[in-house]
C-alpha cells in the first residue's frame, strides 16, 4: 500500500522559500504588495510543496464581524488571565466578540496567528509580545488594522502603546525594601529577552545606587516568570543569605516559588528574610505569608486597550502612547530588619 504523503502547511512553504509565514501569506492575498524576486520564491516552494491554502476556511476569514483578538504569550500565567477576563468583559460591554489566542511563548506561532487574525477581518487586535525578539512588527505596521500593544512592548514602532511605568515598579520596590532598613538586596527578574524586566531591574538597581547600597552583581537571578523558576531560585537565595535581607520577585507568582523553597528550606519569612513580588494578583492574597507586592493596573488596562481599539475605529483622536502607574502594596512578607 502506498504511504499517504504529508500535507504540507504554510510554514513548510515559509521554510521552503527562506521567508517568514506572515510574507507567504501576503503573496497568496495578494493584499500586500511583495516585491517579484520574493513573490517568485514563494511560488516555486508552492509549487514544489503542492501546497493549497484552504479556500473554505479562507472564505470564511474574509467575513468581516464586530470582532477584537487578544493574543497573551502564557494563558496559564496568573496576570494573563486576569487580563483575559478584563478584556473579555470590556469588549462584550461594547457589543463586540473576543478571539482569544495562547501563543505559547513562541515567536513563529505568534507570527502566524497574527496573520491569521488580520485575514479575519478583526475589527482590533490588543496583544502583548513573546520577546523582544518576535518577528511579527513587520506584518503590523503594514495593515489597515488597530493594534495595541499591551504590558510587552516594543519602543521601534509606530503602533499603539499601553505600558506600566515599570522603571518606576522598580524603584517603589526598592524604596520600600530601604524604609525597612535593608541594605543587601536581591533580585530575581524575568527573561532579559523581555523589555520589561530590563526596565524594571534599572528602575530597581539605580534606586539602590542612589541610596548608597548598589545591588551586587551576583545578587541578580533570572527566572521565566513561572512559579517553578521561582522555587528553582531558592538555592541561590539560600547560598546570599545571611548577607542577603531581602529580595524582590519580578512577579508574584515567582515570589510565591521562592517562599514555597524558602519555608521548605526552614527559613523564616519576613523575620530572616522579607520578599516581595510584582502584578498583585489573587495569588498574592492567598499564599502564606501573603505577599507585599507592586500592584499593576490590570483592570484599567484592558479598559483602556478595548478603547485605543474602538476610538481608533471611529477616528477619533487619543494618545498612542499610555504610561500607567505603578503603587505599593504592603502585606506580611515584608518586615524590617532585625539587627543583631
Amino acid at each position: 500500500m502506498e504511504a499517504r504523503r504529508k500535507v504540507a502547511s504554510i510554514r513548510d512553504v515559509a521554510k521552503r522559500a527562506g521567508v517568514s509565514i506572515s510574507t507567504v501569506s501576503r503573496v497568496i492575498s495578494k493584499k500586500i504588495p511583495v516585491d517579484a524576486k520574493t513573490q517568485e520564491k514563494v511560488r516555486d516552494a508552492i509549487d514544489e510543496l503542492e501546497y493549497r491554502p484552504d479556500l473554505i476556511a479562507s472564505g470564511l476569514r474574509s467575513k468581516s464581524g464586530k470582532s477584537i483578538g487578544l493574543l497573551v504569550p502564557r494563558i496559564s500565567d496568573p496576570f494573563f488571565t486576569a487580563l483575559i477576563d478584563h478584556v473579555d468583559r470590556c469588549v462584550i460591554s461594547h457589543g463586540y466578540n473576543l478571539l482569544l489566542f495562547n501563543t505559547h511563548s513562541d515567536p513563529v506561532f505568534e507570527e502566524q496567528v497574527l496573520d491569521n487574525l488580520v485575514r479575519r477581518h478583526v475589527d482590533g487586535i490588543i496583544f502583548s509580545l513573546v520577546s523582544d525578539e518576535s518577528r511579527a512588527m513587520e506584518l503590523l505596521t503594514e495593515v489597515d488594522v488597530p493594534v495595541v500593544m499591551l504590558d510587552r512592548v516594543r519602543e521601534d514602532t509606530k503602533l499603539m502603546q499601553l505600558v506600566l511605568d515599570n522603571r518606576k515598579a522598580g524603584e517603589i520596590a526598592a524604596e520600600h525594601f530601604l524604609s525597612l532598613g535593608h541594605t543587601s538586596i536581591a533580585c530575581l527578574a524575568g527573561p532579559p529577552k523581555i523589555r520589561l524586566c530590563v526596565e524594571r531591574q534599572l528602575g530597581f538597581s539605580e534606586t539602590l545606587k542612589r541610596a548608597g547600597h548598589p545591588m551586587d552583581g551576583r545578587h541578580a537571578f533570572n527566572g521565566d516568570f513561572s512559579f517553578e523558576s521561582g522555587l528553582a531560585a531558592t538555592e541561590r537565595v539560600l547560598r546570599a543569605v545571611p548577607a542577603v535581607t531581602a529580595v524582590w520577585a519580578q512577579n508574584d507568582l515567582m515570589a510565591a516559588g521562592l517562599l514555597k523553597g524558602l519555608g521548605r528550606a526552614g527559613v523564616k519569612v519576613p523575620e530572616q528574610v522579607s520578599i516581595m513580588g510584582m502584578d498583585d494578583l489573587l495569588v498574592a492574597e492567598i499564599v502564606s505569608p501573603s505577599l507585599s507586592t507592586v500592584a499593576q493596573p490590570v483592570a484599567e488596562m484592558a479598559r483602556r486597550a478595548v478603547e485605543m481599539i474602538l476610538k481608533t475605529k471611529d477616528k477619533m483622536t487619543i494618545t498612542r502612547k499610555v504610561l500607567l502607574k505603578p503603587r505599593l502594596v504592603v502585606r506580611e512578607s515584608t518586615a524590617k530588619i532585625r539587627k543583631g
